[in-house]
């Protein structure tokens, strides 16, 4: 694939199912359970601000929430499209962390 092609491509689905999916390469549990989604978005928002820097973060929000893809956040903030894509690969390289990943993976389905 192209790197173009990477960059303008955007992510489906909703936040933050979104993100898990994208973290575990494998769908998260999506039961509709409002009290279960709101303690998933509360424990990735506690990880995203201890792990994360700024630049990470607004990255990781513009694609993973607002649906933008690299190429446009990377227009937007006048940036080259390879730095803002090096800022998603670090951000979840860092969500993937042993000890990050171990507090997300209940939110999985399971395997069958």
């Amino acid at each position: 694939m192209e790197m173009e092609e990477i960059y303008a491509r955007k992510v489906g689905g909703t936040y933050p199912y979104n993100l898990l999916k994208s973290i575990f390469g494998r769908e998260a549990e999506n039961t509709g359970n409002a009290q279960k989604r709101a303690e998933l978005e509360k424990t990735l928002s506690e990880i995203i601000e201890l792990r994360l820097t700024d630049e990470e973060k607004t990255v990781l929000f513009k694609v993973y929430r607002d649906g933008k893809s690299l190429a446009e956040i990377a227009e937007e903030q006048s940036a080259d499209p390879y730095e803002t894509y090096m800022h998603m690969a670090a951000s979840l390289r860092k969500l993937r962390n042993p000890s990050s990943s171990k507090l997300l993976k209940g939110f999985l389905q399971e395997e069958q």
